[in-house]
């Protein structure tokens, strides 16, 4: 059964920074270099100098992001810029979005491997995993939480928040832009039992986070050999923020794609697909007025219908493709995962680009031939600009085809996924037992 903890959260004092808005930043696998200058730029206090500090000339294996990361931490905590809660709590998160309030609750979660009760839903890189290692070691706190899907269809979860909601006063409330964040704390008593009780034998599904995860892993690994014990310390943790996946302001946005080079002509194209796709045109000018709000509601409708939509440079068409049954049977049997098939993801990869096209599976991978986008209007841009062959749009995602891809053991293509918004770093911080110096750290 997965372990949920309280935890005693490390967090901002409201008085030596002010707006609290100002301090907090996306996590770090979301943040353009333009965007890091310029939260640098916004707060002399934005958590932004730990998530990601910036690279500076002159570094060197003893001084460089992480050990100013470490060195800001240590006289943030000294000078009282954060501070640690006196008591161990579970904190109600209500995000407030362009989709409507999420909730979601922050808590520690005890580490164990990938398995039924803690399932993923994508495969993860060495790179990330090493970045956020050398800062675990540095630090010693876990900044950002790993996003998690908790299924919650009796609602009784939410029935439980909504009563914190009611009855406590919030610890923190702010606005940043568009988006607003209450929090409440959840102290050891009848509501946090039977928090805890509701959450003890549910599974759970990560959405973001894979990574600081798999380095929380790491991490406990490398702290419980060092302390020569087997028994659980605080670095024995994953700092997670657990979101219902019935919310319907938890949104997955599709990650549309563009594909270098030229496809076969059209006629030949389409005769093609047509074997293994409901295919149905309509007219498309990308020259009107309007073209983003008609594009995102094209993918709107894409969604509704669970198809995928397709451009192609120069055309006055677009093109709906829906999977026909034996597309779908067939795809089960190449995947062996019906979850994977239902995917519009899976069926572009699949059902088009590798048997229609000729792309294999290592050519996807790489990213060499294909071209990733979260906006529709961009992909408008790619074919005009001559270097395109042809565009997909992909329908969203949903939190329940991400939790039956986890739960069936398998996991999704590459760029699959992208749930909106992200749970900002900077409300809550995790003590993982302080920093630990290693030897060939950079």
């Amino acid at each position: 059964m997965p372990d949920i903890r309280p935890f005693r959260a490390l967090r901002y004092a409201a008085p030596q920074v002010g707006d609290l808005a100002a301090v907090l930043c996306p996590p770090y696998d979301v943040i353009a270099q333009q965007e890091q200058v310029r939260l640098h730029l916004r707060h002399p206090r934005n958590a932004i100098r730990l998530e990601l500090g910036r690279d500076m000339d002159g570094d060197d294996a003893r001084e460089n992001r992480y050990h100013r990361a470490a060195r800001t931490l240590s006289e943030w905590r000294a000078t009282g810029v954060v501070a640690e809660d006196d008591r161990p709590c579970l904190y109600l998160h209500r995000h407030g979005t362009a989709w409507g309030p999420r909730l979601g609750l922050f808590a520690g979660l005890g580490l164990a491997p990938w398995g039924p009760d803690i399932r993923p839903h994508e495969c993860t890189l060495n790179g990330p995993k090493a970045d956020r290692l050398l800062l675990f070691r540095h630090v010693g706190v876990s900044l950002s939480p790993v996003m998690l899907l908790v299924g919650d269809d009796d609602e009784a979860l939410l029935a439980l928040w909504s009563r914190v909601m009611h009855d406590v006063t919030p610890i923190l409330s702010c606005r940043d832009g568009d988006e607003t964040h209450e929090l409440w704390a959840v102290p050891s008593g009848p509501m946090q039992d039977a928090m805890l009780a509701l959450l003890a034998d549910r599974p759970l599904t990560v959405a973001d986070g894979h990574h600081r995860y798999e380095t929380a892993l790491a991490f406990g690994a490398e702290r419980r050999e060092a302390a020569g014990s087997q028994q659980g310390g605080p670095w024995e943790q994953s700092f997670v923020c657990l979101v219902r996946m019935e919310d319907p302001a938890l949104v997955v946005l599709p990650t549309h794609r563009l594909l270098k080079g030229s496809v076969p002509a059209v006629p030949d194209l389409l005769a093609t697909l047509e074997t293994r796709f409901i295919v149905s045109a309509e007219a498309w000018d990308d020259a009107t007025a309007g073209v983003e709000q008609a594009l995102a509601a094209w993918v709107d409708r894409l969604t509704e219908q669970g198809a995928i939509g397709m451009l192609l440079p120069g055309a006055r068409l677009r093109w709906t493709l829906m999977p026909r049954p034996a597309l779908l049977e067939e795809l089960a049997q190449v995947t062996g995962k019906t979850s994977l098939a239902r995917l519009a993801v899976v069926q572009l990869h699949h059902g088009l680009l590798a048997p229609v096209l000729g792309m294999t599976e290592a050519q996807w991978a790489k990213g060499g031939d294909l071209t990733y986008t979260r906006e529709a209007h961009e992909v408008l841009i790619g074919l005009a600009s001559g270097a395109f062959g042809a565009g997909f749009l992909l329908p969203r995602p949903t939190a329940g085809e991400v939790a039956d891809v986890a739960g069936e053991g398998a996991v999704m293509p590459q760029k699959s996924t992208f749930f909106d918004p992200k749970i900002p770093t900077g409300l809550l911080f995790m003590d993982l037992g302080g920093p630990v110096v290693v030897e060939g750290d950079r």
